[in-house]
């Protein structure tokens, strides 16, 4: 659980993630953080233990603010970093959020900042203040930085919003499935709505032309189908060969032998396939005769799949 809870919170505050949650902030809760440049701060980070689960990482953050704050009836400000926990610490009430807190993020190494009142010597690394200490004077050769400067350039690095908080509950991350649950479902039903009523305006439009186009289609369906069986029959006419000539010569070679069973006829240009049925043929007899017949070009037997059947394959000379 802390993984997870440390995962959100180090996504919340990358750089894309981090604005669109200041625009959600500022939409719903829109208050603006007052910046306490005066209260003078003691600033301490602390890396989170390896070893919590669950609720035991709020009980330590809790312990952290009591025992580490070194004022009797001080005042702390708390920011949960994706790597350590912050603390602020100011003997008397803060009037806002320490301006620390809510600079800019600086590069990797030592700075020397000027804010409103004090003078800071700071420590970064990935983006976390590591160490923020009150100085009376600047060290000779430091140069040092407003700290306005990084307020204006980019968003408070350690400010806690409130969304921020919403994101590590249970309950945040189950509205938040719920939502996109039924966004799917909106989505999908008025899609399959949308097809309905596509489909429905479509067969309304087929049934209405068929009624107006109903008696010629069919009249111009029949004559298509009586010109195609025309077109058909003077083909066959003007072949070269002809399937009843072609079956007669076949069917005269096998009768002389046995009785005439075909199982299937096929014909396709001046191919003649037959499956005989017969267990008494004599396969070579019947080769050599049609062979001799001088009507094929090319004549062969082979076995069907089925038992006692055989096809019998002739092709038909041209003309």
């Amino acid at each position: 659980m802390r993984e997870i809870r440390l995962t959100i919170i180090a996504l919340n505050n990358s750089k894309w993630v981090s604005k669109f949650l200041d625009l959600i902030e500022n939409t719903f809760w829109g208050e603006e953080s007052s910046i306490d440049g005066t209260t003078n701060t003691i600033f301490l980070s602390k890396p989170y233990p390896s070893g919590l689960r669950g609720t035991n990482l709020d009980n330590w953050v809790d312990l952290q603010k009591r025992h580490l704050n070194p004022f009797n009836n001080g005042n702390t400000h708390v920011f949960r970093g994706a790597n350590n926990l912050c603390l602020w610490f100011s003997k008397q009430e803060l009037e806002g959020t320490p301006e620390t807190a809510l600079q800019a993020p600086l590069p990797d190494g030592l700075h020397y900042v000027k804010g409103k009142t004090f003078l800071y010597r700071q420590r970064w690394k990935d983006e976390e203040m590591l160490v923020c200490e009150t100085l009376s004077y600047l060290p000779d050769g430091a140069h040092f930085s407003s700290l306005a400067d990084f307020e204006e350039k980019g968003r408070a690095w350690a400010h806690q919003r409130k969304i921020d908080q919403l994101s590590i509950t249970p309950a945040f991350w189950a509205c938040i499935v719920l939502v996109v649950f039924l966004m799917i479902f909106a989505f999908l039903g008025g899609a399959q709505l949308a097809n309905l009523r596509t489909s429905s305006t479509l067969k309304s439009e087929e049934i209405l032309i068929q009624d107006k186009l109903g008696g010629k289609l069919a009249l111009q369906d029949r004559v298509q189908r009586a010109q195609a069986a025309k077109n058909g029959i003077i083909q066959w006419s003007l072949a070269n060969a002809s399937l009843p000539t072609s079956l007669a010569t076949v069917i005269d070679n096998v009768v002389e032998q046995t009785e005439w069973h075909a199982d299937a006829i096929d014909w396709q240009g001046h191919k003649l396939i037959v499956v005989l049925r017969t267990s008494e043929l004599d396969i070579a007899a019947l080769v050599a005769n049609l062979e001799s017949s001088g009507a094929f070009d090319t004549v062969s037997i082979r076995p069907n799949s089925r038992a006692g059947t055989w096809n019998l394959e002739v092709k038909v000379k041209d003309a």
